[in-house]
């Protein structure tokens, strides 16, 4: 994951925040590390949302690119279909 891998939870600061979901296979390095930097979850400065189920957006191209509609089905809400 791109955020544990650059270490994103340091560059958040008042004048940029962020929000990140949370990812399996993840969501804890992302604890961890913003932990270790010293970043507070409760300043606001770095949001950790909740842990999304494990949902491939390569799966989602794919199935869009192949109008799969009952892989797209499992994989997105139906609004985004």
């Amino acid at each position: 994951d791109d955020v544990v891998k650059c270490g994103k939870y340091r560059w958040a600061r008042k004048t940029a925040r962020f929000i990140t979901m949370g990812r399996p296979g993840f969501t804890q390095d992302v604890v961890d590390g913003m932990a270790s930097s010293g970043m507070d979850p409760d300043e606001g400065l770095f949001v950790l949302g909740p842990e999304l189920p494990d949902i491939s957006s390569t799966d989602a191209r794919r199935a869009l690119a192949a109008s799969d509609m009952e892989t797209l089905a499992q994989l997105l809400h139906p609004r985004v279909i």
